[in-house]
């Protein structure tokens, strides 16, 4: 009797952890909607269109564990400070993809920060930056733009005055836009990054970004610190009439690799991601008037290691006194 007993609720205790574990499963695997528009905020909002939040920082404090969200952001103008991502410090990195359904348009605002351990991104809006950026300092955080409009201080300001991004560690994606800089100068790279696990540029457009007379950076990335782990992807990106700084040796982009161990008795260095760029155009860009500047430079990395397809660079004006280059390469110290 008192095994039957104990078989019983061994029976019971199991069926209810499995009923547990499945709910459990079923939330984590589960799409959640949130709505924001700007209306007044009920007590209880966001889990549908009629009780939507007004800001979508709101949101942010709602959202827990490892789940997907979807964020609906309907027709007005909204601040997003970035404060708001304190929530994540601790985080299960959530996937959080905030839409744009209707003409809506972000006010980014507060003190620069990291966005924390979140994955997130932002479709069809216009971004005011002011003079912020983008943070991102976790290997397993990422951060997207697709479809936006990008600009600074309703376009008063240059969209390079600061980068947009500074990626320490982690992911960035860049898709769908157009960016332009209509001649006002800038101070710094659009991104800037060490170590990233991800940079991704897709079916860009970008024109008439220009840099300070003296200043060294490239106009579109720059990334100090390229390891084993990093991948950089530039797909489908067109740039043109871009002016980059007198002094910079690489006017576009400028990749240097971390150090790497390289066994000098059989000269090998452990393969490392490859830079692939493809289906390009970088044309019509004006780079420094010195000796031996480029559009790109790629350093530490060897030749097998970068991919070129199907793309087209050509920045250079005749008759060259400069000896400028479209691409520079310089392998790994110890590399035949």
């Amino acid at each position: 009797m008192i095994i039957a007993l104990q078989l019983a609720f061994f029976t019971l205790a199991f069926s209810n952890s499995l009923e547990t574990y499945q709910e459990y499963i079923r939330e984590s695997n589960e799409i959640i909607n949130y709505f924001v528009r700007s209306i007044v905020q009920p007590v209880d909002c966001g889990t549908d269109y009629w009780n939507a939040c007004r800001q979508i920082d709101t949101v942010f404090g709602q959202l827990n564990a490892s789940n997907q969200y979807i964020i609906h952001v309907y027709q007005g103008s909204y601040d997003h400070n970035l404060s708001s991502y304190d929530h994540f410090n601790d985080a299960q990195y959530p996937t959080v993809d905030i839409v744009s359904e209707q003409n809506a348009s972000i006010n980014v605002i507060g003190t620069i920060q990291p966005i924390g351990k979140i994955i997130i991104s932002f479709t069809n809006f216009s971004i005011d930056f002011g003079d912020i950026f983008f943070q991102i300092d976790d290997d397993g955080s990422s951060l997207k733009f697709s479809s936006c409009n990008l600009f600074r201080n309703a376009g008063k300001t240059a969209i390079n005055s600061h980068s947009l991004v500074i990626v320490d560690r982690g992911s960035l994606i860049l898709e769908k836009m157009n960016i332009t800089g209509d001649i006002p100068e800038g101070n710094e790279a659009l991104i800037q990054s060490s170590q990233p696990l991800l940079i991704q540029f897709t079916s860009l457009n970008i024109i008439k970004l220009s840099l300070m007379s003296e200043n060294v950076e490239p106009l579109l990335l720059s990334v100090t610190e390229h390891d084993q782990n990093s991948q950089i992807l530039v797909q489908d990106v067109h740039m043109k009439w871009n002016y980059a700084g007198n002094k910079a040796e690489a006017g576009i982009i400028y990749i240097h690799s971390k150090n790497l161990k390289i066994n000098s008795m059989k000269n090998e260095i452990n393969a490392a991601n490859p830079i692939l760029i493809e289906n390009s155009e970088i044309i019509q860009n004006t780079l420094a008037p010195i000796q031996e500047s480029c559009a790109i430079q790629i350093e530490g990395l060897r030749a097998s290691e970068i991919r070129i397809t199907n793309s087209t660079f050509d920045n250079r004006s005749p008759p060259n006194n400069d000896r400028q280059y479209e691409f520079k390469i310089v392998l790994p110290s110890g590399m035949n």
